[in-house]
């Protein structure tokens, strides 16, 4: 299991997390904030300056993986209360299989890249590419 698996697209806000990689991340953001924070307050805000992003990135992605929308946390963060209900919520299991937001991330290794997306692009030509030239042959 790779815990900072979220930090390595901490700006993929369209994709889905799963539980085994919200948590590890979320608790390494707050562990990191409060101890730069105990140890000095300057570094305390430069340890969030640095966190937010990839912290924010996988809220939304676990809660696409709920299929929810990530503008939930966007009230979590004005409404206290709100929050922690969404920080519970997010215990349980997404949604089985694909949903708006994308494949289960629990199916295979499927990570989404504009290179995955070229790869498919290029597979699905070549076989086009392949039925002509089979076609030809008769």
């Amino acid at each position: 299991m790779d815990i900072f698996k979220a930090f390595y697209n901490p700006f993929d806000f369209k994709s889905r997390s799963s539980r085994s990689e919200f948590w590890p991340c979320h608790i390494i953001c707050v562990f990191t904030v409060s101890l730069c924070q105990v140890i000095h307050p300057v570094l305390g805000i430069l340890s969030v300056i640095l966190l937010i992003v990839p912290w924010l990135s996988v809220q939304v992605r676990r809660l696409h993986d709920l299929n929810r929308s990530g503008l939930w946390l966007l009230l979590g963060i004005i409404l206290t209360p709100i929050g922690l209900i969404l920080l519970i919520y997010c215990l349980f299991p997404g949604t089985k299989g694909s949903n708006h937001y994308g494949p289960n991330p629990l199916d295979g290794d499927f990570v989404h890249s504009p290179s995955s997306d070229f790869k498919a692009q290029k597979d699905f030509e070549d076989d086009d590419i392949k039925a002509k030239i089979d076609q030809d042959k008769f």
